[in-house]
């Protein structure tokens, strides 16, 4: 779909810079498409951070003990 936006000469130029990209329409273009999903990071983000979403990752804890024993394990070993 195609669009008419009105930006001032400094900010094309600011998009192009901060996109990497010098026609003006493609430069656009990755700004809103990055923008949307910055936008949509931060809303998972707060719902994350509000309890929405949670989840528990079974044998992490085991696996980390079991990794620090190794580690004293070798440290022994090693002297």
């Amino acid at each position: 779909m195609k669009i008419s936006v009105e930006l001032s000469d400094s900010e094309l130029k600011d998009v192009c810079k901060f996109t990497g990209l010098k026609k003006k329409g493609p430069a656009i273009r990755k700004m809103v498409v990055d923008g949307l999903m910055l936008q949509k990071r931060r809303a998972f983000v707060d719902e994350v951070l509000a309890g929405k979403f949670s989840a528990e990752f079974k044998g992490v804890e085991e696996s980390r003990a079991k990794d620090r024993r190794d580690s004293r394990r070798q440290a022994r070993l090693w002297r």
